[in-house]
């Protein structure tokens, strides 16, 4: 929405319109000189995948059988490197705080 250059007063014989206009900018110095983002962006870097061996396989841990044949039927056989580590401790009935990034199998 811009500004319109007609300005509407009330006076004792009803509306009239009068026009106005803004004060023109003075000038604040120099053109500012603005940040190159570039400066603050690095090229990606190729990082090498971290292989990990699962030590246990779901067929391992003791749940009850329905979970097993759940596990079974979708094709699940060695947990991901953070259920690997986690499932046990939880399976011991102690408390559990997994960090891992996303799409790890959380």
């Amino acid at each position: 929405m811009g500004y319109n250059n007609t300005r509407t007063s009330g006076t004792a014989y009803g509306r009239r319109k009068t026009s106005f206009s803004y004060p023109r900018q003075k000038s604040r110095g120099p053109a500012k000189e603005y940040i190159n983002p570039t400066r603050f962006i690095s090229k990606a870097k190729t990082v090498e995948p971290v292989i990990y061996e699962p030590k246990h396989t779901f067929a391992d841990f003791q749940v009850d059988e329905l979970i097993h044949a759940n596990l079974d039927a979708k094709g699940f056989v060695s947990p991901t490197p953070i259920q690997d580590q986690t499932i046990p401790a939880g399976l011991e009935g102690r408390d559990i705080v997994g960090i891992a990034d996303t799409g790890t199998g959380k």
